[in-house]
């Protein structure tokens, strides 16, 4: 799929910005990660408007005006420098399971009636906005007393997974600590290339070749890439 950057979109920050790169990652068993990296004429105010944690949505126009998101996550890392006359600003998000990795705890969950998948909806009820779907043929009864011995929910939902042989795959769309639990939504995800085609006027890339004319380039590709294990 080909996008091209000035399509790009990111909502929840409204200063206007030169879209420089972008990736993401998504991998089962691990938190979704992007960064963007922009360039803008003024510098921001991160602390009143990129506070830790705010949910930033990335994505594209389509010919309605619509946005197609591609990540939408929380706001993990910022770096910003000072470049000539510009500032670039490198923003790092997660996808909101990492809500669910942040405190450890120690329960015993005792019902040994109880379904593994009612389990992991057990844990998740104590979390505003905490979801799964669950799509495994596997489900069955624990069979016996688990224990979440100093662990995050995230690591412990982890555990659970595995005793059903089953992976977790975080949410990347909603922004919310929402995953799905056995099934593999990567599968089949297309690589993203995205293509800036404005031309602009550089001095600085010019070839020898070209003497002391302005050459006009194309800005460099940027491509996100969907990385599945």
């Amino acid at each position: 799929m080909a996008i091209s950057a000035h399509d790009i979109m990111i909502q929840g920050f409204d200063r206007p910005f030169k879209l420089l790169d972008f990736e993401m990652e998504l991998r089962p068993n691990v938190h979704g990660y992007a960064k963007v990296l922009l360039r803008m004429n003024e510098k921001p105010d991160l602390h009143r408007q990129l506070p830790y944690g705010t949910t930033l949505s990335i994505g594209y126009s389509t010919d309605s005006g619509a946005m197609n998101i591609l990540f939408c996550g929380v706001v993990d890392r910022l770096m910003m420098e000072r470049t000539n006359q510009y500032y670039e600003l490198s923003i790092e998000l997660v996808t909101g399971s990492i809500i669910l990795d942040r405190y450890s705890k120690h329960l015993a969950y005792q019902d040994d009636s109880m379904s593994f998948s009612a389990l992991v909806n057990r844990v998740l009820a104590e979390t505003k906005g905490a979801s799964s779907i669950i799509a495994t043929k596997g489900d069955r009864q624990t069979g016996e007393m688990l224990i979440q011995h100093n662990e995050t929910d995230w690591a412990f939902i982890r555990r659970i997974a595995s005793h059903l042989n089953e992976a977790v795959f975080p949410d990347w769309i909603s922004g919310r600590p929402a995953q799905y639990f056995g099934t593999d939504i990567y599968t089949g995800t297309a690589d993203i290339t995205i293509h800036d085609y404005a031309t602009e006027v550089d001095r600085q890339f010019r070839r020898p070749e070209d003497g002391f004319a302005d050459q006009r380039l194309f800005s460099p590709l940027v491509s996100a890439n969907i990385q599945r294990s």
